[in-house]
């Protein structure tokens, strides 16, 4: 789903109510109060495994920013991860026929590029060198 779909303003977030992304997403794109836009996505994207539409529908737009950055951050894997993980909880809602195709392929593709050490140099800041010393 595009950025000036309409739709945004009425798809729900983790809490069940309507959350638009778009203000944050556009905030990780432009760098700025890049902690104040994963504050606001973890926020309204996921709560206590909960997620909704505006979850899935964000998936292919948190990969295409990370991946536009060309800069590691442990919340894009994180947060991707975790929507993908709370998709087949049953309280979740079933990803519509839009989302699915381009939230899922996203999610698939962008977690298994990740070289194995990849979560290990986010975590500790370690890079491969200290990881093989």
């Amino acid at each position: 789903m595009e950025l000036n779909d309409p739709r945004w303003a009425s798809l729900k977030g983790g809490y069940g109510v309507p959350f638009d992304p778009r203000p944050a997403l556009f905030q990780l794109a432009d760098g700025t109060d890049i902690q104040g836009a994963w504050g606001q996505l973890w926020d309204g994207l996921h709560h206590q495994g909960d997620v909704g539409e505006a979850s899935y529908a964000c998936v292919p737009h948190l990969v295409r920013i990370h991946e536009a950055r060309g800069m590691p951050d442990w919340n894009t894997y994180a947060i991707v991860a975790t929507i993908d993980l709370a998709r087949d909880r049953r309280r979740n809602p079933t990803m519509l026929c839009w989302q699915y195709g381009r939230a899922r392929g996203c999610t698939v593709a962008f977690l298994s590029s990740c070289p194995k050490t990849n979560f290990w140099s986010l975590a500790t800041g370690w890079t491969d060198d200290c990881a093989g010393a």
